[in-house]
């Protein structure tokens, strides 16, 4: 084909998805419509066209065009007063022209896009497609991926191999795929007419698709070729998965982000349901975690929390103490008397907090966004975590299921009962904390905070249990629920801190943590030398939680400990801290009835 028909960019392939609720009943021309309508950021023009079909499929062209001054106001003090505006045209301004091709028939929708064309249809592609794609195209072998973390302390990951990568189920857990550049599998494209001819020119180059919200090729194409390739993905996904293609791409099957926004407000609608619920109840315990959606870190060790003069915190609150305290106040913050009158008080409140006790400077944000757990809706089960929607899909929570219970139960459990803890009894973890501390050979430190570190002020400890040569660094949660999620941040930046001062040898954060730590009365005998000689024993770090039923694999197996996030978290830090060779446990408390 001649140059100048080819589009020379890589090649971008998106897929709208037909199913959204604002498509409901409509055919894929009126859906195509309803896009273009709904667009309000500037005119959308439909492109004049010879035909509206072309190889057997449809085809319609929407154009915007944007104007830009460039440099004009950056030079503007230095153009002469008679610089016409005619000159400033022909000097400085830039024409921007957006297209969106649409390839489409009765049942599917692709677009292609050049310039800023993208943003037209972002809030209706379908991200699934892509992925789908790859699993009838690719060999499952990888050469980077980018993905967002829903656990643990790191947000989101670039990673870069240098041979070819197989990901696995269990590092896929907590994972929102993002982008992955995989290698193209010739025995599944070798019979395509067109496919195949199309990676010809590549064909000596291992990794040569990249996978993201579209379906990308890195070479020049023209129409012919767009829509050729799309006819073959079409036919592609046809295909049932063999037993290897479920194997190797099962690592995918994981979470799905939701970017509908009626879906997320129905899902909204389902959180704030679940708060009224628990606010019109007499539960202590809520399933929810409570963080700030992006400063977690900020969050969990700033100060001066508050929503208002009557309802305010020293230190960061969770859930159940937030909930517990709008069901106790009166009714300029919540109106119980029904949902709909709820939610609307509801959402108008905020949260402010301070960094730390020195900076005036507060962040703040809508209430219901610091609320982070599952939520039911429709029977199926969704995560809201950091502000952001996911959906269970696949066999997902039944490999979480599986997972959890033989890192927990199985041959290598993690789960001990060597450490004497007395029965729960207590109001509260402090209440706890400071009652197991007097006994023989524990340690407190409860609110006890490093305070002079780079990271904010950091709890080490709730505990120290000291046996033999081992040491037991002890956090301690009440319940096994979603605030689980916060405990093993802890418990994660706590074993950074401790294994990096003792490997490097320089132990000045632990230094200033001993200053705070001996300044308890129940550690106050306890010698510089002593605490450091016993942080160099063979050290487990331990997440205690308390619960009434017994933490038991017939318990487990009875569906008795239902939360999705806690069983998460856990199995995501237990596989980090066997990446780096460190020691984990979880131990269960007794829990009395009151």
């Amino acid at each position: 084909m001649p140059a100048d028909k080819s589009k020379k960019s890589n090649i971008a392939i998106w897929k709208i998805d037909t199913t959204i609720d604002l498509f409901a009943g409509k055919n894929t021309e009126e859906i195509i419509n309803i896009i273009k309508d709904s667009y309000t950021n500037g005119e959308l023009r439909v492109l004049d066209l010879t035909t509206g079909n072309y190889k057997d499929k449809k085809i319609k062209v929407l154009q915007k065009v944007r104007f830009s001054k460039g440099w004009v106001e950056f030079l503007k003090n230095l153009l002469p007063d008679n610089f016409s505006e005619e000159q400033e045209k022909e000097t400085f301004y830039n024409l921007n022209k957006d297209l969106i091709l649409f390839v489409f028939d009765d049942n599917d929708i692709y677009a292609i896009t050049s310039g800023a064309g993208y943003f037209v249809i972002q809030s209706y592609i379908d991200e699934r497609f892509p992925f789908e794609v790859a699993k009838r195209m690719l060999t499952g072998e990888f050469k980077s991926a980018e993905m967002r973390d829903l656990t643990g302390l790191v947000y989101s990951q670039s990673r870069n191999f240098r041979r070819n990568y197989n990901f696995s189920q269990r590092e896929a857990f907590g994972k929102v795929w993002k982008k992955l550049t995989g290698k193209i599998n010739t025995e599944i494209v070798k019979d395509s007419q067109f496919v195949a001819d199309f990676l010809a020119e590549n064909e000596k180059k291992s990794f040569n698709a990249d996978i993201k919200s579209s379906f990308t090729f890195r070479k020049s194409i023209n129409l012919e070729q767009a829509i050729d390739i799309i006819k073959e993905i079409q036919s592609l996904l046809q295909n049932t998965l063999t037993e290897d293609q479920k194997k190797a791409f099962s690592f995918l099957d994981t979470l799905k982000e939701i970017t509908n926004k009626k879906d997320k407000e129905e899902l909204k609608d389902c959180l704030l349901e679940s708060i009224y619920n628990f606010i019109k109840s007499e539960s202590t315990e809520s399933d929810f975690d409570f963080c700030h959606p992006k400063e977690v870190v900020k969050f969990l060790h700033g100060s001066n929390y508050e929503i208002s003069d009557d309802l305010s915190w020293d230190e960061a609150p969770d859930a159940s103490d937030v909930l517990i305290k709008l069901r106790e106040a009166d009714d300029r913050f919540i109106d119980k008397s029904n949902l709909e009158s709820f939610k609307d008080k509801f959402l108008k409140l905020s949260l402010s907090f301070k960094e730390d006790d020195d900076n005036e400077y507060c962040i703040t944000d809508e209430l219901w966004k610091y609320f982070h757990g599952e939520v039911d809706c429709n029977d199926k089960k969704y995560f809201f975590i950091d502000g952001k929607w996911f959906e269970v899909v696949g066999d997902f929570l039944e490999r979480l299921f599986k997972d959890f219970k033989e890192e927990i139960f199985g041959e290598k459990s993690i789960l001990t009962n060597k450490i004497p803890f007395i029965d729960w009894t207590f109001s509260d973890e402090g209440s706890f904390n400071l009652e197991q501390a007097k006994q023989n050979d524990f340690y407190f430190g409860d609110k006890i905070f490093l305070r002079k570190s780079e990271r904010g002020k950091i709890e080490l400890f709730d505990l120290i249990y000291l046996k033999d040569n081992k040491i037991f660094l002890i956090q301690v949660k009440d319940g096994f629920g979603a605030s689980i999620r916060d405990a093993c941040s802890q418990v994660q930046m706590a074993a950074e801190i401790i294994e990096n001062n003792l490997s490097s040898n320089n132990t000045v954060e632990l230094d200033k943590y001993y200053e705070e730590f001996v300044k308890n009365e129940q550690n106050k005998d306890v010698s510089k030398d002593d605490f450091m000689s016993m942080l160099k024993k063979d050290r487990y770090y331990v997440l205690a939680f308390a619960t009434k039923e017994e933490f038991s694999e017939s318990n487990y197996s009875d569906k008795k400990f239902q939360s999705e996030i806690a069983k998460f978290e856990i199995l995501v830090l237990s596989h980090d801290f066997r990446a780096n060779e460190r020691k984990l446990l979880i131990s269960n408390i007794k829990q009395q009835e009151n």
